[in-house]
C-alpha cells in the first residue's frame, strides 16, 4: 500500500507546476475584480453573482485546458478549489451558479464516466463552502484574522478527504485511483493554503484602500472649523431626498445670528464655532421637542455664519402650522438663557423654505435657492421667516405683495386688525395690539412679516410703518368715541425710529385728532434692531414726554432685553406666546417670574401674549400678572367687530369671555 501511495504522490507532485499556475490564474481573476469594482462599487448582492459566474467560467474554462493536456487517469483539476471559492465570497447565490458551470464542463469535457461521483464531490465542495461562508460572513474582512483563515483552509482540506471517502465507499471510484484522487488532495492543500493566503491578502489591501478613501471622503464632507457635514455633504443628503420615489415633502430651515460680529468681538473667533456645534448637538439630543424630534432633524454646516436643519416628512406649511420653527427656537434660546449671567447671547433668526418645489428638479437647484433667500431676507427682529416657494416663484409674489405696499402707502389704508388685551381676572378689555393683516394672494396667505420684509428690502419700511399708524389713529377715533380711555397698540422698528422728526409727526397727528397720547402705544419688538444713533434717542425722549407709551414687546426672546429696558423708557413689557404655552415647565415658569418681576422693577406695565387655555391663565392670574392677549379671548378682529367685542365685554359676566363666532 505504502509503494501506491508514494507513486501516486510522486505523480501528483509533477502536476503541482501547472497547480500553481491555474492557482496564480485565480489570483490575477479576482485581482482584476476587485479593481474594476474599486471604480463603480456595487452591491453586495451583485458582488455575489460576479464571483459565482467568474469563477464558474474560470473552471469551465480551466477544465477544458486540462482536459485537452493533461492525459492521465487523475488530473489535476482545481475546479473543486474554485467551487469553494465561489461560495466562501458569493453565498448560495454565486456558489450556484458556480456549481451549474462546474457540473456541465465536467459533464462536456469528462464524459460521463464517473458522473455521479464528480456531482457528488462538487456537492460537498459546495456545502463546505456555505459553511466557510456563515463563519466570515458577518466579519468586516479587516476584523479577519488568520485562525480565522486557517479554520477555512481546515474545512476546505477535510471537505477533500472525505469526499474521497464517501466515493470510495459508494464504491464510484475505482481502487486505483482512489490513492491517486487522495494524494493529488494532501499535496494540493498546502497550494491551496498559499491560494487562501493570496485571497486574504488581497481582499485586506482592497479593504484598506476602501477605508482610506472613504477617510478622505469623510474629511472632505465635513467643515474644517466646526467639525459638522458641510454643503457637499448635504447635497449628498438632499440628492438622496430628491431620489425618493413617491416624493414626500422636507423642509429646510437656516440659521444665522443677527449679532454674529457682535458675538465675535465679545467672545472670540471661537465662540462661533462652538456654538454651531453645541446647535448641533441640542438637535441630536433628548431636550429637542418632541414635535421636532418627530421629524428627524439633520444638521449640516450651512456656510461659516449659517446652519442648516433638515426636517423630513413634513411641509414648510405644516412648520409654521404647527408653530415648529418657533419652537425650535425657542429650545435654542433656552440653551444660553440656562447658562448662567452672561452679559452677551447669540440672537438666533431662522429662515424656513421647502427643498420639494416647481422650481427645483435637482438638489443643487434647491440649495441655491436656498442661499438666494437667505441673501435677500431683511432683518427686521423676526425670529422666524417663512419662503413657501421657490426664488423665482417667490419673486413673482413679492411683486405683487410690493405694489399692494404701495398702495396702502398712498392711501393711508393698509388691512389692520385688533387683538384685544383683557383682564385676567375681570375679562374686560383694556386695550388692543393692531396687527397687520394683508389679504391671500392667489390662495397664497401672506404673512405681515413677508410683508414688512419687502417693504424692508425697497426701503419702504418707515412709510408702511406709518400708513399703520395714520390707520390705527383713525381707529382710536372710533374706539375713543364709544370707549373712552382704551388705548391701541401700532406695531413699529427702529427704521422707523431713526427717521429724525417721526415723534414730532405721531403727536401731531394725535393733535389733529384731537385725542390724548394716551390712546396710542408704540410696540417695538425686543429682538428689532435698535440703532445707537441720536434721532432714535430724541424721538424716544419726545415719545414720552408727550405721554405716548413705548412697550417692549417679546420680551425675554432676545439677548439685549434687560439692556434696552434699562435705557428706555418702555411702560409695558409683553412675554411672547411661547414662553406662555410652556408655563408648565418649571424653568419656563420661573423665566416668566423673572420677567414680570423685572417690569414691576422699572414700573412698566406686563402683559402675557398667547394666552390659549384657562389654565394658562389662571397660572398667570396666581403669579401676578394682570393683562393677557391671546386666542382664549379673541383672535385679531377687524375694527368693527373689535368695537362689538369691547362692549359686550362690558356686560355682567360670571366667567370667560365667549369666542367671537
Amino acid at each position: 500500500m505504502w509503494t501506491l501511495w508514494v507513486n501516486a504522490g510522486a505523480k501528483e507532485l509533477a502536476n503541482m507546476p501547472l497547480v500553481l499556475l491555474q492557482y496564480t490564474a485565480i489570483l490575477g481573476i479576482v485581482g482584476l475584480v476587485l479593481i474594476a469594482y474599486r471604480a463603480a462599487p456595487a452591491p453586495a448582492q451583485r458582488t455575489q453573482y460576479v464571483y459565482g459566474a467568474v469563477l464558474g467560467v474560470a473552471g469551465y474554462l480551466l477544465t477544458l485546458l486540462v482536459a485537452e493536456f493533461i492525459q492521465s487517469p487523475s488530473k489535476p483539476y482545481i475546479r473543486n478549489d474554485l467551487l469553494f471559492l465561489a461560495c466562501l465570497l458569493g453565498g448560495w447565490r454565486g456558489g450556484g451558479i458556480a456549481f451549474v458551470l462546474l457540473v456541465l464542463a465536467r459533464w462536456q469535457f469528462g464524459g460521463s464516466a464517473q458522473m455521479p461521483a464528480a456531482t457528488l464531490d462538487l456537492m460537498l465542495f459546495f456545502a463546505s463552502g456555505l459553511v466557510a461562508h456563515w463563519v466570515v460572513r458577518n466579519r468586516s474582512v479587516l476584523e479577519l484574522r488568520w485562525h480565522h483563515l486557517l479554520l477555512v483552509w481546515l474545512v476546505r482540506v477535510a471537505t477533500g478527504l472525505l469526499s474521497v471517502g464517501v466515493i470510495a465507499l459508494l464504491g464510484w471510484l475505482p481502487t486505483s485511483l482512489v490513492y491517486q484522487v487522495t494524494a493529488l488532495r494532501v499535496f494540493g492543500a498546502l497550494p491551496a493554503l498559499a491560494l487562501l493566503a493570496g485571497l486574504y491578502t488581497l481582499f485586506r489591501l482592497d479593504a484598506q484602500h476602501h477605508v482610506l478613501l472613504q477617510r478622505e471622503r469623510d474629511r472632505g464632507q465635513l467643515h474644517p472649523l466646526t467639525g459638522l457635514p458641510n454643503r457637499r455633504a448635504m447635497l449628498d443628503h438632499l440628492q438622496s431626498l430628491f431620489a425618493e420615489t413617491p416624493a414626500r415633502p422636507h423642509t429646510l430651515v437656516l440659521l444665522e445670528s443677527a449679532n454674529y460680529v457682535e458675538m465675535l468681538l465679545a467672545q472670540g473667533h471661537s465662540w462661533a464655532d462652538s456654538m454651531w456645534r453645541e446647535v448641533a448637538a441640542h438637535m441630536n439630543g433628548a431636550a429637542l421637542p418632541h414635535t421636532l424630534s418627530t421629524c428627524r432633524p439633520r444638521v449640516f454646516q450651512f456656510t461659516d455664519t449659517a446652519l442648516a436643519v433638515v426636517l423630513h416628512g413634513v411641509s414648510s406649511q405644516e412648520v409654521e402650522h404647527k408653530e415648529l420653527a418657533q419652537a425650535l427656537h425657542h429650545s435654542l434660546h433656552l440653551i444660553w438663557r440656562e447658562a448662567g449671567n452672561q452679559p452677551h447671547q447669540p440672537q438666533l433668526r431662522l429662515t424656513v423654505t421647502p427643498l420639494h418645489s416647481p422650481d427645483h428638479t435637482t438638489a443643487a437647484e434647491a440649495m441655491r435657492d436656498a442661499s438666494l433667500l437667505l441673501q435677500q431676507r431683511i432683518d427686521l427682529g423676526e425670529p422666524v421667516h417663512f419662503f413657501h416657494r421657490g426664488f423665482a416663484q417667490q419673486a413673482a409674489l413679492d411683486s405683487v405683495v410690493l405694489s399692494q405696499v404701495l398702495q396702502w402707502i398712498d392711501t393711508g389704508q393698509p388691512p389692520m386688525a385688533y387683538q384685544p388685551k383683557c383682564h385676567l381676572a375681570t375679562l374686560q378689555v383694556k386695550g388692543a395690539e393692531a396687527l397687520l393683516r394683508p389679504a391671500p394672494i392667489d390662495g397664497t396667505p401672506i404673512s405681515p412679516s413677508h410683508v414688512l420684509a419687502v417693504a424692508a428690502r425697497h426701503r419702504l419700511l418707515p412709510a408702511l410703518e406709518w400708513s399703520t399708524v395714520v390707520a390705527v389713529v383713525r381707529d382710536a377715533q372710533r374706539c375713543w368715541q364709544e370707549s373712552p380711555g382704551l388705548s391701541l397698540s401700532v406695531n413699529i422698528s427702529g427704521a422707523s425710529l431713526s427717521t429724525p422728526g417721526f415723534a414730532e409727526r405721531v403727536q401731531a397727528l394725535l393733535h389733529d385728532a384731537h385725542l390724548p397720547p394716551s390712546t396710542l402705544t408704540m410696540e417695538l419688538t425686543e429682538s428689532s434692531p435698535l440703532p445707537d444713533v441720536a434721532s432714535v434717542k430724541t424721538n424716544l425722549r419726545t415719545l414720552h414726554a408727550c405721554g405716548i407709551a413705548m412697550s417692549l414687546d417679546d420680551f425675554g426672546s432676545g439677548y439685549s432685553g434687560l439692556s434696552v429696558l434699562a435705557h428706555h423708557p418702555f411702560a409695558e413689557v409683553k412675554i411672547d406666546q411661547h414662553m406662555v404655552a410652556m408655563i408648565d415647565v418649571p424653568r419656563m415658569k420661573s423665566a416668566i417670574q423673572i420677567a414680570l418681576d423685572t417690569a414691576r422693577h422699572y414700573d412698566a406695565r406686563f402683559v402675557a401674549e398667547g394666552v390659549e387655555t384657562e389654565a394658562q391663565r389662571d397660572t398667570l392670574a396666581g403669579m401676578g400678572v394682570d393683562t393677557g392677549q391671546g386666542y382664549l379671548f379673541a383672535a385679531a378682529l377687524p375694527i368693527q367687530d373689535f368695537l362689538a367685542f369691547v362692549r359686550q365685554s362690558l356686560l355682567p359676566r360670571q366667567s370667560a369671555l365667549p369666542l367671537p363666532a
